[in-house]
């Protein structure tokens, strides 16, 4: 084993510690495996580090003595087992993983997911609505946990990624086709539904309960309407046709001569 001493900055280079001291390089290069400690001496890493194996920086971390000197460490070829452990040891910037578990699931909070390259099936958890879209630019990234201290803020995703949001309570879903509203709307946590400009044209009936909850359709039949009700649902935008509610049905009503043909 190997005991290293004295005032000295290193490098690190395939596992092996390269020591100097006043800017002149050791004679003997030290697997970093082999060192059991400093000697009591302060030890500076002098350059950042890149390629590090999980079990050596796991060693260097708890080295007393062993001091960053404000440089980074990133971790190569790191196991899922190891994950929660090696994001953790300071001065890690950047995990990559075991190329056998590539695609494994993984769950990472929204403060680490940029230390993470190579990955394919990223969990992010703790995430504000505020950084929501930044994190869908990840392909790696297959799900987006909210942070429940700011889950009731505004967050507006488009329908091809909203599979991809959990734990949200006020989601504005963008690009829907007439087809997918009704599905769109029973999702959880979802607060309004906006057309695809392709298909806004398209026939689409909506209950007047939800009817406030679309939006840009332009051909729109708002169904189960009360009497009380049915001048509000032929104002709302898009609407160009009412149902009643089949309880209200007989209930005497009001209507111009042009909104008489609207409603059945």
């Amino acid at each position: 084993s190997g005991r290293a001493s004295g005032d000295v900055t290193f490098t690190i280079k395939d596992g092996e510690a390269i020591f100097s001291r006043a800017g002149v390089k050791a004679t003997v290069q030290i697997k970093i495996a082999d060192i059991q400690d400093l000697g009591g001496a302060s030890i500076k890493l002098s350059a950042d580090v890149t390629g590090l194996s999980f079990t050596n920086a796991l060693l260097l971390s708890k080295l007393t003595g062993f001091d960053l000197n404000g440089k980074t460490l990133s971790l190569t070829h790191v196991d899922t087992t190891d994950i929660a452990v090696a994001v953790n040891i300071p001065g890690v910037i950047g995990i990559t993983p075991n190329p056998a578990e590539v695609s494994a699931p993984l769950t990472v909070d929204f403060a680490d997911v940029g230390k993470f390259v190579g990955f394919t099936n990223l969990t992010v958890t703790g995430v504000n609505p505020a950084n929501v879209s930044g994190i869908l630019a990840n392909e790696a990234v297959t799900k987006i946990i909210a942070d429940p201290a700011s889950a009731g803020a505004p967050l507006t995703v488009s329908y091809a990624d909203l599979t991809k949001v959990d734990g949200f309570a006020n989601i504005t879903v963008s690009h829907v086709s007439a087809d997918d509203v009704a599905a769109t709307l029973n999702v959880p946590g979802v607060s309004a539904v906006v057309a695809d400009p392709a298909t806004a044209g398209t026939a689409l009936s909506v209950a007047y309960d939800k009817l406030d909850k679309v939006i840009g359709f332009t051909a729109i039949t708002a169904t189960e309407v009360s009497a009380a009700n049915v001048v509000a649902a032929l104002t709302h935008p898009g609407v160009d046709a009412v149902v009643a509610d089949a309880a209200d049905a007989n209930t005497a009503l009001s209507l111009t001569l042009e909104n008489a043909g609207k409603v059945t």
